[in-house]
């Protein structure tokens, strides 16, 4: 399959000593605190690796907090905070006052310019210099983990879509992965349809990062050269829409749509994307080459390895700081095309640009060699989802891991022993990496701070689920 999809076991710990021994231990172990969660507020799930970890609160609403220890769980509290009412006991302030002579206060947001969801940022500063980044999220909670654990198997995959606009393909891969779990059989053991999946959330990938180019060079003031970027996103949406009918590949991970592609449409598919590619690539080593690009980049919202393996930071700002965390690496599909997986070392702004320089390089080139499999293949045989007689997984913890544009990103499914769902949560890569940006802009002048922000390129709405 193309996601990674694991049926996990949940290991009870009706002690509170053993459930945070256990964690404490994985966690100094190189364990990644992937998903702190809830069912419904009686219990906390803690997901490390392969295992969940659950803890009944006997009616409490109070825990002991994970964070002074483990920074990387501060996202995690918050998130229990808002949707469940639990509160970390002895927990790091969510924020902080920066008080001092000659110290100031620049409020952004929530509104901003364009059609961005709502996000404030309060800047302490002492001149020019930032001190601290109070980040004020959530302001469209809209209930999307509520909706998801209520919806029919077959409705899942289209209602996991409207997560987050720009990451559709992704999130439609891994409901469609918890659905096709859940019946315990693989919908798309065909390689072509494997093929198809790839080629999508490739297209996505590239789309999304040809768009945070082109923020990029506005912010460096190179109007023409943001322009070049739109222009190239469109051809890369123009072949979105010639694979599903519509530009942004909506319906086409669970649809039937697969199976009416032509061979001829394939043909021109490639011929789009070898152009697109030919046009692109110069251009965006030429715009990475720029002498005032670097200059402006280089030691730009610096974040260190270390500092990045301790907030649990995923994606590109991740291997941005050098961090091996691509989930593609591994995956047999794309081991068979030949992966590589992006890497810098720098962890500035000019390396996270290099990334998706780089991954746009690689995507396009995943697509041209996937969709030159499907001219080998023969015709696909796609069954829908509302089309397999459903038998469903009981009592149990589904985890459908995906590498989106921004990174990596999780769905989990827990169903009861009837085998309805009860809990499903998403873990979208900018909840791990929000906190990163308030500590990368550290000591760096006010005026940074747009291209900073446009440089780790986070999601709103995928925070405010």
């Amino acid at each position: 399959m193309l996601a990674s999809v694991q049926i996990l076991p949940i290991i009870d710990t009706p002690h509170a000593e053993d459930f945070y021994t256990l964690i404490n231990r994985d966690l100094s172990s190189g364990g990644r605190l992937s998903m702190l969660e809830s069912i419904d507020g009686k219990q906390l799930l803690a997901l490390i690796g392969s295992t969940i970890y659950k803890h009944d609160l006997s009616g409490l609403t109070v825990y002991k907090s994970l964070t002074r220890r483990w920074p990387q769980a501060r996202h995690h509290e918050a998130k229990l905070s808002r949707i469940f009412g639990l509160v970390a006991r002895d927990a790091l302030p969510e924020r902080v006052e920066v008080e001092g002579q000659g110290i100031f206060e620049i409020p952004v947001g929530p509104v901003h310019a364009g059609i961005i969801e709502p996000g404030h940022f309060r800047l302490s500063c002492v001149g020019e210099k930032v001190l601290d980044i109070d980040l004020r999220l959530g302001y469209v909670h809209r209930d999307i983990e509520g909706t998801l654990a209520k919806s029919s198997l077959q409705q899942l995959p289209a209602k996991a879509e409207a997560i987050a606009g720009d990451t559709i393909v992704a999130n439609a891969i891994a409901a469609a992965s918890i659905v096709e779990a859940l019946q315990e059989q693989d919908i798309t053991r065909s390689p072509q349809s494997n093929c198809y999946r790839l080629i999508a959330l490739e297209i996505e990938r590239m789309a999304m990062h040809l768009a945070d180019l082109g923020g990029m060079a506005q912010d460096l003031g190179m109007g023409a050269m943001a322009a070049r970027f739109g222009v190239f996103r469109g051809k890369i949406l123009r072949v979105a829409e010639l694979l599903s009918g519509n530009r942004f590949l909506k319906g086409f991970v669970y649809g039937d749509c697969q199976s009416k592609i032509e061979r001829s449409k394939i043909e021109a598919i490639i011929n789009l994307v070898l152009q697109a590619r030919r046009e692109m690539l110069p251009v965006m080593r030429k715009f990475c080459l720029e002498l005032s690009v670097a200059a402006r980049l280089e030691g730009l919202g610096a974040l260190s390895r270390t500092l990045a393996q301790e907030l649990d930071v995923v994606g590109l700002a991740a291997r941005a700081a050098g961090i091996s965390c691509d989930s593609r690496v591994g995956n047999p599909i794309y081991e068979s095309l030949g992966f590589v997986e992006a890497l810098e070392q720098a962890g500035d702004a000019y390396a996270r640009t290099q990334i998706r320089r780089k991954e746009i390089e690689e995507s396009s080139r995943l697509t041209l060699a996937a969709l030159d499999r499907l001219l080998m293949e023969p015709p696909l045989n796609q069954d829908r989802i509302e089309n397999i007689k459903i038998d469903r997984v009981n009592g149990r913890a589904i985890l459908a891991r995906v590498e989106a544009f921004r990174g990596e990103l999780l769905h989990l499914a827990i169903t009861d022993d009837a085998g309805e769902i009860i809990r499903y949560a998403v873990r979208d890569p900018s909840n791990s990496n929000w906190p990163s940006l308030a500590l990368a802009m550290k000591n760096q002048i006010v005026q940074n701070f747009p291209v900073c922000n446009k440089s780790f390129g986070l999601s709103y709405g995928g925070h405010d689920l």
